[in-house]
């Protein structure tokens, strides 16, 4: 399945949740924000949010600092 991660065209195994997305990424869940066609992912959802093709996921590393 094609999807646009971080604004890259990408290729995926179909029938993919933003869970099997971020560990085949390799980004921790609890340390990112992450939208699903501009609209937030509330991180309970993760594991069962599936992504179809075409989809447009953009995964935020929040800044911390001061």
């Amino acid at each position: 399945m094609r999807l646009l991660l971080n604004g890259m065209p990408r290729e995926f195994p179909d029938d993919l949740t933003v869970a099997a997305l971020l560990q085949i990424e390799g980004e921790p869940p609890s340390h990112v924000v992450v939208e699903v066609n501009r609209e937030y992912v509330a991180k309970a959802q993760y594991p069962t949010r599936r992504l179809v093709e075409g989809d447009r996921v953009e995964t935020i590393l929040p800044a911390f600092g001061g």
